[in-house]
């Protein structure tokens, strides 16, 4: 009898609570592509005090749009080379500086502000709220030819759309 009680408490608890470390995630921009409509996803991931978690603040991950919005990880080749990131810490839960492996030139800030993530780059010689990445690039060979990189987001000032395209030459 104690042992159903305890377990009904715990369970009702649950219901009204929620799962005990509930995974918070916030979007900070996505990398979509010319040649299908998956797409990759950047979260930030947020620890119980609302700030970035500090071992782990940005999570990426693809969202197979052609697959009835399946979700599934990277693999080991795109984590390595194409879609991974490195992060490194400005200040802990706060801020931190992204390089995506494949296009290091770009740096991405992951701000918590006023109890929100942003991704903050130079978009069009512009500091703007990065929202999405277009990559123009074929399918031949196992590592795909990028021709342009289309960078899409919000100016910080003024909240005029921003856009830059970037050629590969």
């Amino acid at each position: 009898m104690v042992i159903r009680i305890v377990a009904c408490a715990l369970c009702m608890c649950l219901c009204v609570c929620g799962p005990l470390r509930a995974e918070r995630n916030e979007r900070l921009f996505v990398i979509e592509r010319n040649y299908n409509a998956n797409v990759v996803v950047y979260d930030a991931n947020l620890a119980g005090s609302g700030s970035l978690d500090e071992s782990n603040p940005v999570r990426a991950y693809w969202v197979l749009n052609e697959e009835g919005r399946r979700r599934a990880e990277l693999n080991f080749v795109e984590r390595s080379r194409a879609y991974g990131f490195e992060i490194e810490q400005v200040v802990a839960g706060l801020h931190y500086r992204m390089f995506l492996k494949s296009f290091r030139q770009k740096i991405i800030q992951i701000l918590f502000w006023h109890k929100r993530p942003y991704a903050i780059a130079s978009i069009g010689g512009r500091m703007g709220y990065l929202s999405r990445i277009y990559v123009h690039s074929d399918r031949d060979g196992l590592f795909p030819r990028v021709y342009q990189i289309d960078l899409h987001g919000k100016d910080l000032v003024s909240g005029k759309a921003l856009y830059e395209r970037i050629v590969n030459q």
